[in-house]
C-alpha cells in the first residue's frame, strides 16, 4: 500500500476519542531515596494500568522523511558523546511487567504489514518483514527505523540483543548493517511515550530471525522503496565470499557478526564444512557452547572431510563439553585430537583439567586451599559442578512447586552442593562510561547496576544456550563458586533450605524476602522474633541501625554495657538465648575490655565472648576461666579464636587450643578444607595475633 493512500485513509477515520499515543510515564532518577523510589514505582503502575486499558488503534501517519532525518539526528549527537569521551551517560530501564514472547515457528505464522498492525496490541499469529533503513543508536535498547515492503517506516527498539551491552555504534552497524532484512514474530507495536512517533518493541531476542537474500521468504517480494537501502553496502552472493566476510569479523573479534555471516553462508550451503567449523570456533568465543558443539557433532558425522577439519572439530567439540561440565565426554574428545597431535601441549592441559573436573564432579574432592589462593587473583574459577546426597522433588506441604530433599541422613558440615553461577558480573567488567539502572515493578526496587547488566547477560546466556538452565541462583551473593554445607544434622526426605539474607535485624531480614516475593517467613529465628512483640521489634531495629563495627569501637565500655541492657530488654523472659543482635555488642564489649589492657581483666573478656557465641546459638560446654593475669572480627570463628588468643595471654594454652580446635570445626563445618585452608583465611588476624607458629603446631 503506497504510504500516502495510507494516510488518506488513517485521515478518514474517527479516532478522535482514541489516544494513540501514550501519557508520559513517571520519571526515575539514579539519586532517589527508597522513599522516593517507592512513590515513583507506584506512580508508574498505576499510569501502566490505565494505559493497559486504552484499546488498540491505528497508528498515526508519521511522515517517513521526518523519522529517518530524526533517527540519523540522534545517531551524530551518540557519535558526538563517545568521540568527545566526556562525561557519563545515565539510562533507566524498566523491568517487571509482562513482555510477549513468541514460541511460533516462523513457517506457521502470516505475514503483516505496517497498514494491518494496531498500536497497544500484539500480533499472535502474525510476522513482520521489514528491513533496516537507518543506522542503529543504544540507549536501554537498539534503536533504528525500519520499513515495510510497502514502504511504510516505524521506529524499532530491540532490547536484551546479545553481546550488545556496552558495545560501540561501530559494532552495531556490523549487526545491523543498511538494508539487513529481519522478519520479526508476533510483533508488538507500542504506543509512544516520548514524541508522536509509536514504535515496535522486541524483548526477546530469539522473536528475530535474520533473513538472507536467498530466503524464500523474499520470493516476488518487492520493496516499494527500492531494491536497495541507500548506502547499503552489497551482500556476498556465494558461500565463499560470505566466508571471506566472517573471516574479516572473527579476525577483529566481532564474534556474533562472524557467526551471522558463516550462518548466511550456511543457508546456501548446509554442507559448508570450511563454515561450520568456523562458526563453531566462533560460538566458542562467544560461549554460545551449545551452537559450538552442534557444529563440531555435524562435521564429525559428515564423511570425505578433510582431516584438518575433523581434528579441529574433536578439539572445538571437547571445549564445548567442558563448559558444559560433561567432563568424560570432552575428555573422549580431547583424546581424539591427540591422536593426531601427540606432542601438543595444549591438549594434554586438557585431558588433565578434564580428569580432575571429573573427579570433582563425581567425588566432591576439590582442593579447597589452591580454589582459596586462586580466588585471590582471579575472578572466575574453573571447578566442576558437585551434586552430593541430595535430589529436586515436589514440595507438596508447601503448596506445590520444587525443592532440595535430602537423598539420606546428612551429618553437620557434609558438602551438600559446589555450583557455578548462571552469571557472574562484577562492578569492574562495566564501563565507567555509561550506567545503566533498572527498575523492578515486582520487586519495587531499584537495581544496581550489576544486576541490570546480570539480567542481559542471563538472556545473552539462554540465547547461546538455550539446552541449558540451572536450578539455583545466587546472582546477589558475592563470589564465582557457591559452596553449601549442612549446618545442623539432616534426616533422610528433609526439604534443604537456603537463607536469603544475613541479617540479624527482623525489619532488615523482610525488607530482603521482599524483594524475592516472600511475604512472610517462618525459620526459628523469625518465630521468636516476632514472639517478642512488634514494638519490640521496631525498637531493636532502631538501637540495631543506630551502630555500625566502628561506632561500636568508639563507644565506652559502659555505653556497651548499657546498649547490651537496652537490647536484652526487647526480649520476651521465654525466649532461647539466640540473640544474633546482641551477640554483636557482647563481642564489642569484649574487645573493649581487652583494649584497655587493665590487669586481671582478660577473663571478663571471655566470658563476653563465651555468652556472644551462645547469643549466637552455640553452647559453651566449659565456661571456666583462668584468674591469671587487631581486627575486630564479629562472626563466631573468630570470636573463637580471639578467646584462645587471650586464654595465651593469661598462660593457659590448654584452654587456647581447645578454643582454637573449636574455631578450626566451626570453620571446617561451615566452610570447610581442614586445616590447610584455616590457616590462610586466618592469616592476617593470626599473624597480628603473633599465633601463627602456634596455630601450625596444635591444629
Amino acid at each position: 500500500m503506497d504510504p500516502a493512500t495510507l494516510a488518506a485513509q488513517v485521515g478518514q477515520l474517527d479516532i478522535s476519542e482514541m489516544p494513540l499515543q501514550g501519557t508520559r510515564p513517571p520519571h526515575f532518577r539514579a539519586d532517589m531515596s527508597p522513599d522516593e523510589i517507592q512513590r515513583a514505582i507506584r506512580e508508574y503502575q498505576e499510569w501502566f494500568e490505565q494505559d493497559r486499558q486504552v484499546s488498540p488503534g491505528p497508528a498515526p501517519y508519521i511522515d517517513r522523511d521526518s523519522l529517518i532525518e530524526g533517527q540519523i539526528s540522534r545517531r551524530r549527537q551518540h557519535e558526538r558523546h563517545f568521540n568527545s569521551r566526556a562525561g557519563v551517560q545515565w539510562y533507566m530501564s524498566i523491568v517487571g511487567f509482562a513482555k510477549h514472547s513468541s514460541s511460533a515457528p516462523l513457517e506457521a505464522l502470516e505475514r503483516v504489514n505496517f497498514s494491518q498492525m494496531l498500536v497497544r496490541k500484539v500480533h499472535i499469529g502474525s510476522y513482520l518483514l521489514c528491513r533496516t533503513i537507518t543506522p542503529c543508536i543504544r540507549l536501554t535498547s537498539i534503536q533504528m527505523v525500519v520499513e515495510d515492503p510497502e514502504g511504510v517506516a516505524q521506529n524499532l527498539s530491540i532490547y536484551n540483543f546479545p553481546t550488545t551491552l556496552e558495545c560501540s555504534l561501530d559494532y552495531l552497524d556490523l549487526l545491523f548493517p543498511l538494508g539487513t532484512v529481519i522478519a520479526i514474530r508476533e510483533p508488538t507495536f507500542k504506543a509512544a511515550t516520548q514524541g508522536p512517533c509509536p514504535f515496535l518493541r522486541v524483548d526477546t531476542p530469539t522473536d528475530i530471525a535474520f533473513i538472507g537474500p536467498h530466503s524464500p521468504l523474499l520470493n516476488d517480494l518487492t520493496w516499494h522503496s527500492g531494491t536497495h537501502v541507500p548506502r547499503s553496502l552489497a551482500l556476498p552472493e556465494t558461500v565463499e565470499s560470505w566466508r571471506e566476510r566472517g573471516n574479516a569479523y572473527f579476525k577483529a573479534s566481532d564474534w556474533l557478526p562472524a557467526a551471522i555471516a558463516y550462518s548466511h553462508g550456511l543457508a546456501l550451503d548446509p554442507d559448508a564444512a570450511v563454515l561450520l567449523s568456523n562458526r563453531s570456533e566462533a560460538f566458542l568465543r562467544l560461549n554460545y557452547f551449545s551452537g559450538a558443539l552442534h557444529d563440531a557433532r555435524r562435521i564429525l558425522s559428515m564423511t570425505g572431510i578433510a582431516e584438518s577439519l575433523v581434528n579441529k572439530a574433536w578439539f572445538r567439540a571437547g571445549k564445548a563439553e567442558y563448559a558444559r561440565g560433561q567432563y568424560d565426554a570432552a575428555e573422549a574428545s580431547f583424546v581424539q585430537w591427540q591422536r593426531g597431535h601427540p606432542e601438543d601441549p595444549a591438549v594434554l592441559e586438557w585431558i588433565t583439567r578434564s580428569q580432575q573436573r571429573l573427579a570433582e564432579k563425581r567425588t566432591g574432592n576439590f582442593d579447597w586451599a589452591e580454589m582459596f589462593r586462586i580466588s585471590q587473583k582471579e575472578k572466575h574459577l574453573d571447578v566442576a559442578d558437585y551434586q552430593g546426597p541430595l535430589a529436586v522433588g515436589n514440595m507438596d506441604h508447601y503448596g506445590g512447586g520444587r525443592g532440595m530433599v535430602s537423598t539420606r541422613d546428612i551429618g553437620v558440615g557434609e558438602l551438600l552442593l559446589v555450583s557455578k553461577p548462571f552469571v557472574a558480573i562484577y562492578a569492574e567488567d562495566l564501563s565507567d562510561r555509561q550506567v545503566v539502572m533498572s527498575v523492578d515493578l515486582i520487586s519495587k526496587t531499584m537495581n544496581k547496576r550489576t544486576g541490570s547488566a546480570a539480567l542481559s547477560r542471563i538472556v545473552e546466556k539462554m540465547y547461546g544456550n538455550p539446552d541449558t538452565h540451572d536450578l539455583v541462583y545466587h546472582l546477589r551473593q558475592p563470589g564465582d563458586v557457591m559452596i553449601i554445607r549442612a549446618t545442623a544434622p539432616i534426616q533422610a526426605g528433609s526439604e534443604i533450605t537456603l537463607r536469603y539474607t544475613a541479617e540479624i535485624s527482623y525489619v532488615a531480614r523482610h525488607a530482603v524476602l521482599r524483594k524475592h516475593m516472600i511475604a512472610s517467613c517462618d525459620c526459628q529465628l523469625c518465630k521468636e522474633d516476632q514472639n517478642d512483640g512488634e514494638a519490640a521489634i521496631q525498637r531493636r531495629h532502631e538501637l540495631y541501625t543506630s551502630f555500625s563495627d566502628t561506632e561500636l569501637q568508639r563507644q565506652s565500655l559502659a555505653e556497651l554495657r548499657s546498649l547490651e541492657q537496652e537490647l536484652m530488654a526487647t526480649c520476651v523472659p521465654s525466649r532461647s538465648a539466640v540473640r544474633p543482635m546482641t551477640a554483636t555488642v557482647q563481642h564489642a564489649i569484649a574487645e573493649k575490655i581487652r583494649s584497655l589492657y587493665i590487669p586481671g581483666t582478660l577473663s571478663e573478656a571471655i566470658e563476653e565472648d563465651m555468652k556472644a557465641l551462645e547469643s549466637f546459638g552455640f553452647v559453651v560446654l566449659d565456661r571456666a576461666t583462668s584468674d591469671d593475669s587487631a581486627a575486630s572480627p564479629d562472626q563466631p570463628v573468630f570470636m573463637m579464636v580471639r578467646i584462645a588468643w587471650t586464654f595465651l595471654l593469661l598462660n593457659d594454652e590448654g584452654k587456647a587450643v581447645c578454643w582454637l580446635k573449636a574455631a578450626l570445626w566451626l570453620f571446617n563445618a561451615s566452610i570447610g578444607g581442614g586445616k590447610e585452608l584455616f590457616m590462610l583465611v586466618l592469616m592476617p588476624i593470626l599473624s597480628k595475633m603473633d599465633m601463627q607458629s602456634f596455630g601450625e603446631r596444635v591444629l
